[in-house]
């Protein structure tokens, strides 16, 4: 019993309320970048997808750089000074599209950018240079098993042989 009380303890000093966000938000995703963190997308209160997204910069929440297409059950994962914004639900239907947010930055996606099926409410890590795409949902809502991988032009990709994965240029 002491030990449960103990994280507790622990967990309430490491919580901290920050400002609200400008608008209420479900399903967006987050990403820190130089200038602050970013929600990106997700879904208002009327369950639209949107295609904006918040900075905080340490003290208050301000619009930040749209995105191409409104998204929901996104990630968004950092590589080279920007994040790559991978699939998610753009209404009913999963999406098969990668963006760059924000849309300048040192790492650049073709906008042939696509993974290899539509899916949404994936995970998406970063391993090095390497990012590693698993699971989620169809555009059918069927759940996936597959895994993909995404590595910078010309770098190989552990275990993947003959299929490497979608470089990203």
């Amino acid at each position: 019993m002491k030990s449960i009380s103990c994280v507790a303890s622990f967990a309430a000093r490491d919580r901290f309320v920050l400002a609200p966000l400008q608008a209420a938000r479900a399903e967006a995703a987050l990403v820190l970048l130089s200038d602050g963190v970013h929600a990106i997308g997700g879904v208002d209160s009327s369950q639209a997808c949107l295609a904006s997204s918040e900075r905080f910069d340490g003290q208050a929440w301000s619009p930040a750089a749209g995105i191409s297409r409104p998204r929901r059950g996104h990630t968004a994962t950092l590589l080279g000074g920007a994040a790559l914004l991978l699939g998610g639900r753009d209404g009913a239907l999963s999406v098969d599209e990668v963006e760059q947010y924000p849309a300048v930055g040192t790492a650049s996606i073709s906008s042939s950018s696509r993974l290899s099926e539509g899916r949404a409410y994936h995970q998406a890590t970063r391993v090095g240079d390497l990012i590693y795409v698993t699971g989620g949902f169809d555009p059918q809502d069927n759940l996936l098993a597959s895994v993909e991988v995404y590595a910078p032009q010309g770098q190989t990709v552990p275990g993947a042989g003959a299929s490497r994965g979608t470089p990203v240029s």
